[in-house]
């Protein structure tokens, strides 16, 4: 009873010791014993292998770590033991060393400070010794889970007792790079803004843009009848090709009558687009995809399609790099209302793959990352016609929530950084307008297209990341801002052929007191 107390003495005695050594180089001590023990060397008879382990419950980098070992063998030549981590590292603390002494009760420390190694004669206990391979082979590992220890007795005749072994751990605090991790933060600007790119070219497919300048919808019609009390007809699609295979015009008293000869109501169309951005903190970005879909008219009033989107984006500030590609669907429609109005909706979802990367003083710490994202937008409008002009004044609403898995860094030892799980949400209120004009050009239409919209930004618009370095607090990592308020000018063209296809271009000018954009898009659509 006076020995084991006079062992928990000492092993005090040493904690005390790594406190000290610790508080004065910015770490903090921290020991963990055995619970399985004691246990018999070998487990039976005379040769064979005792594991014991030790399960770590917190989580932190290594910076150093002691092993101290309690047992008796006669014969201690007869032994090896090796230490294993969590992450499956293995040191050797001594093998076939001591000759033909007796190991004794009291412990051997094993440190890679220590001045000497394990004798080859009598060792004496409660002595630190250098491990036969260095315990820095573990530095820089995560310590939680379960590291084991194994005790080798490769040779018959001799027993003895493993009575408990201890990890004396320092781990690094406070943690050392946070370089560049607002990049990290920042990736969700590139989702965001890629994301309602995508949207806006589907919303001006809809709204009657550049990309749907072949199509519009016929004057009001009267009906033929004996009858010379005319009333309203539905509106109808006809082609705005100038020939007379499209609209022909008919007199019954007073009041004219269209005939739609040509209806399209089948389209295809495919969308190339690219974008370039930068906002005040240094934060760069620039994306490119392409986009496509299919379209029907199901009756004079409404239509439907689906589209597909594919981008990749890039963003980065110094040394700090985040890459995004991302495959989306959306389902859109359109419904002509009274007055001229319209209503548009846009429903989608995409899946993004996130690679990060950021120079450390420690080495370039490496991430991924997956995120799944909803969008929704809403349009209402009305359609004004005179002279060949069309000016339409819009309100609208887009929503993007975007959800990232949380993921851990490596390849930079201590500066890894572990991400929580995140989310990011975007609501913006629009109050827009376009103006077009159709003039027939090469026996086609062509349509220049001007817009400007003010947008509002009602949901996030700090980029912040919850993180932490192993073992370390929490800490919140600020990204790149977009601020609230949006500007959005552009101007564009739209081709219009007999056959029915038609070529298109874009540009787009996106401003706020944070950041600038510049997009450019173009593509062809054929209808049938």
């Amino acid at each position: 009873m006076h020995q084991l107390n006079l062992r928990r003495a000492i092993q005090l005695g040493m904690l005390v010791l790594v406190s000290s050594s610790a508080a004065s180089s910015s770490a903090t001590a921290q020991t963990y014993t055995s619970t399985d023990t004691p246990l018999r060397i070998p487990p039976a008879g005379t040769t064979g292998q005792t594991i014991s382990s030790i399960n770590v419950t917190d989580s932190f980098a290594i910076a150093d770590l002691d092993v101290n070992v309690d047992y008796n063998h006669t014969f201690n030549a007869d032994l090896a033991a090796t230490v294993t981590s969590p992450n499956g590292t293995s040191v050797q603390l001594f093998d076939g060393v001591g000759g033909a002494t007796n190991a004794q009760n009291g412990g051997y420390r094993f440190d890679d400070d220590a001045t000497g190694s394990f004798p080859v004669g009598f060792p004496a206990t409660n002595q630190s010794y250098q491990p036969q391979q260095a315990l820095s082979a573990f530095n820089g590992e995560n310590a939680q889970g379960t590291w084991t220890l194994t005790m080798i007795d490769d040779l018959g005749g001799d027993i003895g007792t493993l009575n408990f072994w201890q990890l004396f751990f320092l781990s690094a605090t406070p943690p050392t790079d946070a370089s560049f991790a607002d990049v990290l933060a920042s990736a969700s600007l590139l989702e965001i803004q890629a994301t309602s790119q995508f949207i806006d070219l589907l919303a001006d497919r809809l709204r009657g843009g550049v990309t749907t300048s072949a199509r519009q919808y016929a004057m009001q019609m009267s009906r033929i009848s004996a009858s010379p009390q005319p009333y309203e007809q539905p509106i109808r699609l006809v082609s705005t090709a100038p020939s007379d295979s499209g609209i022909q015009q008919v007199s019954y008293h007073t009041n004219p009558v269209y005939h739609a000869r040509k209806i399209s109501k089948n389209s295809a169309w495919v969308s190339g687009y690219g974008a370039q951005g930068s906002v005040d903190n240094g934060f760069q970005y620039d994306f490119a995809g392409v986009a496509f879909g299919a379209q029907r008219q199901l009756d004079c009033f409404t239509a439907i399609g689906l589209a597909g989107n594919y981008y990749g984006a890039d963003g980065s500030r110094g040394s700090g790099n985040v890459d995004l590609d991302t495959l989306g669907v959306a389902l859109y429609g359109s419904r002509r209302l009274r007055s001229n109005m319209y209503l548009t909706g846009i429903l989608g979802f995409s899946d993004g793959d996130y690679d990060t990367s950021r120079q450390t003083n420690t080495g370039l710490a490496s991430g991924e990352s997956d995120s799944d994202a909803f969008q929704s937008y809403f349009e209402l409008g009305r359609t004004y016609r005179s002279r060949g002009w069309t000016l339409q004044p819009h309100v609208a609403f887009q929503y993007i929530g975007v959800d990232y898995d949380g993921y851990s860094e490596t390849g930079a030892s201590v500066s890894n950084l572990q991400i929580a799980d995140d989310n990011v949400d975007s609501a913006r209120g629009i109050l827009g307008a376009s103006v077009s004009r159709n003039l027939c050009v090469l026996g086609g239409t062509l349509a220049p297209i001007y817009r400007i919209a003010y947008t509002h930004e009602f949901a996030d618009t700090d980029q912040i990341l919850v993180g932490q370095f192993a073992g370390a607090n929490g800490l919140r990592i600020q990204g790149a801002e977009l601020g609230r308020d949006f500007l959005d000018l552009g101007v564009g063209f739209g081709y219009a052929a007999r056959c029915g296809v038609t070529l298109y271009a874009d540009y787009d000018a996106q401003f706020t007191s944070e950041h600038d954009q510049h997009t450019g898009q173009g593509g062809m659509m054929f209808a049938w």
